[in-house]
């Protein structure tokens, strides 16, 4: 069913149903068109229809999962999927779904895993969306490797122009640009009027052409765009038009301009994650409670009673005996503070291991876990992230573990790893809201206070909090803070500090400038590596001045951050 012809499809399947109410294909295919449309409703309605019609077929199961899905009902997604799996086991559509139920409940290591498979067989062309699909699970790996598995089926005739405008997406992603030109270019000159394919296309050419510096040339891509034709039943594309329309516009320095395409995207996208099951208060209300226990107590320092609990019996032995014993340090803060240029650089020292976001392994694990259960996830979730074989793999390394905005986790991590470093870095608060307004954060209860420039404030303020009760339980020797506007001024002097504090020496090819241009042609995993197009520079440093009015309202919250940090001085 092609993407651009969704509304044509939807008539002659109503039309269809009118004529034969209880064809049981016609009512599936409705339930395929309503998840790919987020008509949650419709979804609902003909998945009820399949269960009765045909309630022992595994594609019954797989619409039960996608009505689900719609509803944002993930853990109900997860079950009706894995009932399809268990109804037809070589079936990888199902194991597709299974995948994307399984990540949006929280677990996109597990997702990716499950997938892995898909990607080493020799696709034939019916298999390039699945596989393509299964590499937007944003996992780095999977990502590259389905590139190269899929690149040869790319040049030939059999890939359509929707499939090549995906394949053009994640190779921009991944920073193989010249793959993401030609594809796009070829999507786009096949697009014909399938204008879903064709705006996909021109948002690829715009992203290209601005991490090129030609800001007016992303402008022109985007002229033949259509947002609101896609507002309806693909608010995803709609609003990615917007968002690249107000980052080309504020390069240009055209302020107006930008705050009404980020106000229109973030709008598209609050409903779209509202009606999801999104919710910003919820995460709030999290941190609100960990801050509570950081200032009460003094969680962190907790005895190890009950080390075995929860362990393979080696690796108790291997933590009883003080093994495995990497060496931690956990870079965090608020989001858009130009961490991910920073540990990019520092991944050209042989002397530590840099992770950018890693699943930490410990989201769905209480603080109130014995420590050694905590430890045991976490160093399994770093021994992964890096390619190690397993936990004991990390003994003796230095690991460095950046991860913006992760002050639920951090209080675990330093639970689990007491001897842990913290570095909290910063960047002037009207700039953070400012810079992650203009980002397509998407996708959780965490990013969804990112759609208003006054949730953005509140999201930062909570963060920061939490954050800063996380640091008084730690001594001075092993805590740093570090400013953005000061790697802006003299990047080599302020990595030469943080060598400091790491106890690595510091090596010149750490700042040079080959070294941060090869970190941004690399696949980033942060949410914002659209930015990463260019380095950490003084052009970035009070820009949030442009947008003072629209800034205004949250000065009462962000105000107060400003004098402590220093910023007022």
């Amino acid at each position: 069913m092609g993407l651009g012809r969704l509304g044509p499809a939807r008539r002659a399947l109503l039309r269809a149903l009118a004529r034969a109410p209880d064809d049981w294909a016609v009512r599936y295919n409705l339930v395929l068109l309503a998840a790919e449309t987020g008509d949650v409703a419709l979804a609902e309605t003909h998945a009820e229809a399949c269960r009765r019609l045909n309630p022992d077929a595994p594609e019954t199961a797989n619409a039960s999962g996608l009505a689900h899905l719609a509803a944002g009902r993930p853990l109900e997604a997860e079950a009706a999927f894995a009932e399809a799996r268990r109804r037809a086991p070589d079936d990888p559509t199902a194991l597709r779904n299974w995948a994307r139920a399984v990540k949006a409940a929280g677990r996109p290591e597990e997702a990716a895993e499950a997938l892995a498979p898909l990607l080493a067989r020799e696709p034939g062309p019916a298999e390039v969306t699945r596989s393509l699909m299964a590499a937007a699970l944003d996992d780095a790996a999977l990502s590259a490797q389905a590139l190269d598995v899929l690149s040869p089926l790319l040049e030939g005739a059999q890939a359509s122009p929707a499939v090549l405008g995906q394949a053009a997406s994640i190779a921009e992603r991944c920073g193989r640009l010249s793959d993401a030109e030609v594809w796009a270019e070829a999507a786009l000159a096949g697009a014909g009027d399938d204008a879903e394919t064709r705006d996909w296309a021109l948002v690829i050419r715009a992203r290209l052409a601005r991490r090129a510096g030609d800001a007016a040339a992303a402008l022109e891509a985007l002229a033949g765009a259509e947002p609101g034709r896609h507002a309806a039943g693909r608010a995803l594309l709609a609003a990615e038009i917007h968002f690249e329309i107000a980052r080309a516009a504020d390069l240009l320095g055209r302020t107006e301009e930008t705050l009404a395409h980020a106000r229109a995207g973030n709008e598209l996208m609050a409903a779209r994650e509202a009606a999801a099951g999104v919710d910003a208060e919820r995460h709030l209300a999290r941190l609100a409670e960990t801050t509570r226990r950081l200032q009460e107590a003094a969680p962190l320092a907790a005895p190890e009673d009950g080390l075995e609990d929860g362990l393979e019996d080696g690796l108790a032995e291997d933590l009883m005996d003080g093994g495995p014993a990497p060496r931690l340090v956990f870079l965090t803060g608020a989001a858009r503070v130009g961490s991910t240029l920073l540990v990019r650089s520092l991944e050209a020292s042989s002397r530590l291991i840099a992770l950018d976001e890693p699943a930490l392994g410990l989201a769905r694990l209480s603080l109130d876990e014995p420590p050694a259960r905590l430890r045991a996830a976490l160093f399994d979730a770093l021994a992964a992230a890096a390619g190690l074989a397993d936990a004991r793999a990390l003994d003796g390394k230095l690991v460095l573990i950046k991860a913006p905005m992760a002050a639920l986790d951090a209080p675990k991590l330093f639970r689990a790893a007491p001897d842990s470093k913290l570095i909290l870095m910063h960047r002037d608060p009207f700039d953070v809201v400012l810079s992650a307004y203009l980002q397509n954060f998407r996708g959780s209860d965490l990013l969804h206070g990112f759609r208003t420039l006054n949730g953005a404030a509140r999201l930062y303020d909570a963060t920061l909090t939490c954050l800063e009760a996380l640091a008084r339980h730690l001594p001075d020797e092993r805590r740093l803070t570090l400013f953005y506007e000061r790697l802006a001024g003299d990047y080599e002097r302020e990595l030469q500090a943080l060598c400091g504090f790491l106890e690595i020496p510091y090596e010149e090819a750490l700042a040079a400038d080959e070294t941060r241009a090869g970190a941004r042609a690399r696949r980033v995993r942060t949410p914002s590596y659209h930015q990463i197009a260019g380095p950490v520079t003084e052009r970035a440093v009070a820009r949030w001045r442009r947008y003072e009015d629209a800034l205004a309202e949250t000065a009462p919250l962000l105000q107060p951050w400003r004098a402590r940090l220093g910023y007022d001085g």
